[in-house]
């Protein structure tokens, strides 16, 4: 059966303990960025990191885009820099390890 946004800010409230901070791993993406609007909806304190992983150019410009929304929604964030030296084969791969 489908749950509505109103179900959905139910169960988190449900399922998260009120008055500890939720960490997020937020990579600007679709879902990590509805799951930052939801665990906010549902009145919790969030905390949101994202990993600059310099495995494409715009890496950089991307994280401080995330930044950037953080700041107006008044969430705490931090950019992380993935130092992972050369890469060779697949980026994926590389990604991944």
């Amino acid at each position: 059966m489908p749950v509505g946004a109103d179900g959905l800010v139910e169960r988190v409230r449900a399922a998260l303990p009120a008055g500890q901070t939720i960490g997020i791993a937020l990579s600007g993406g679709g879902d990590s960025t509805a799951l930052l609007h939801l665990v906010l909806r549902a009145g919790l304190t969030v905390e949101a990191v994202t990993v600059d992983h310099r495995l494409r150019p715009e890496s950089a410009a991307e994280a401080a885009g995330v930044a950037a929304a953080c700041a107006r929604l008044l969430v705490p964030h931090e950019v992380r820099v993935w130092d992972h030296g050369p890469v060779s084969g697949n980026l994926m791969d590389a990604a991944r390890r």
